[in-house]
């Protein structure tokens, strides 16, 4: 298939939602550009203050047939009284963390609201998932990622969702590092060295810790490894170094280069609640 880099996708939102301030700017609806323009620095700071969360957004139907494609499926092992809120920690990072945006940003599969009428993968809870904070000064794209749920992996942020109640704030703690070193697709590398912040921020509050593990995973979007030493090799630690992701190279599904493998994604955790590809 085709070979592209990790955080493109990304990249391209920038300059794309740039364009299209631009040209609204050069049409009758120039107003509205200078509007949101204004309110995108007067609200600077505002993804520090954590997500907006819309049920609207959620509940697009797109996300039925994102979720159902693969499909993904999500397990429960143990119930969560939804009176206070948990800090999960997600494993494997992968590409794109297709299995947790997709059981808990989504309302694919009922969070918050979504199909299925149960509550989805956290019964009574809000889930919010922790981003790249460099998201979040991109225009337009910012405002749909904190409607859908996510906030920046700030400490004020992350220690303001924590200290409400009724919160299920989303950790992929292996991060860039995690997506870079994801090991073999039947063993994958779990990164845990040296990352205790958000252990220290859940005894700070009192949040209980509740892992999570995606299977199957690295398997919708498998990486190329390139072998340590080589100029690639050097080229992806410095510029996970110097912007913060991990420049991954993988293969899409066929000639679809951004289109994952349909491949079973199975969500394991204690906030879970079982529903099937079917929902």
């Amino acid at each position: 298939g085709w070979i592209t880099w990790n955080g493109k996708q990304h990249l391209k939102k920038g300059p794309s939602s740039v364009l299209l301030l631009l040209a609204l700017l050069c049409s009758r609806l120039w107003l509205l550009a200078v509007l949101y323009w204004g309110w995108w620095l007067w609200d600077w700071n505002g993804p520090e203050r954590g997500p907006r969360h819309s049920r609207w957004v959620r509940n697009w139907k797109i996300w039925e047939y994102f979720c159902d494609y693969f499909p993904i499926t999500v397990i429960r092992t143990a119930p969560l009284p939804p009176h206070r809120s948990y800090l999960l920690a997600a494993h494997p990072h992968g590409v794109a963390c297709i299995g947790i945006f997709g059981a808990f940003v989504s309302g694919g599969r009922g969070a918050w609201g979504g199909r299925g009428g149960s509550g989805g993968p956290c019964p009574g809870l809000k889930p919010t998932l922790a981003a790249l904070g460099g998201l979040f000064h991109l225009p337009l794209y910012r405002e749909y990622a904190m409607a859908a749920g996510l906030c920046p992996v700030s400490r004020p942020c992350l220690q303001r969702v924590l200290s409400q109640p009724g919160q299920a704030l989303l950790i992929v703690v292996g991060g860039a590092a995690e997506a870079l070193d994801p090991g073999d697709p039947q063993c994958p590398h779990i990164t845990l060295k040296g990352r205790f912040g958000f252990v220290r921020m859940a005894l700070r509050y009192g949040t209980p810790l509740v892992p999570v593990f995606v299977f199957g995973e690295l398997q919708a979007l498998p990486q190329i490894s390139f072998p340590e030493g080589s100029w690639m090799r050097r080229l992806q630690r410095g510029l996970k170094a110097l912007l913060g992701f991990a420049p991954c190279v993988w293969r899409g599904r066929g000639w679809l280069p951004l289109l994952p493998h349909a491949v079973p994604l199975t969500v394991v955790g204690e906030c879970g609640a079982t529903n099937g590809g079917a929902g």
